[in-house]
């Protein structure tokens, strides 16, 4: 399974084994441009959608804001240490947050 984005929203594709096909469903459509998606281990997906770092909950559907703090982007979770690293703009320039 993969996450991307395709004209603002979240996509998921999976390929079908059984009858050799593929799969690309959407599944995160907001007003307004979501990016950066991050596949967890459960199915969830994270991403940034208008300066808010998002959570997509694959067994409800629903989204739940994470961050929103400040403008937030670019969200990458690291399984290993279970924490979420982000970019967020302070005074202008953008910075690393954990």
């Amino acid at each position: 399974t993969v996450v991307y984005c395709h004209s603002g929203d979240i996509w998921k594709y999976e390929y079908d084994k059984k009858n050799k096909k593929s799969l690309h469903t959407r599944i995160i459509h907001e007003k307004g441009t979501s990016s950066s998606p991050v596949l967890l281990d459960n199915g969830d997906v994270i991403y940034s959608h208008k300066g808010l770092i998002k959570q997509y909950n694959a067994k409800t559907g629903a989204c739940s804001i994470i961050v929103d703090r400040g403008y937030c982007v670019s969200p990458a979770y690291s399984v290993a240490v279970n924490k979420l690293a982000y970019a967020k703009r302070v005074n202008g320039l953008m910075q690393l947050f954990v």
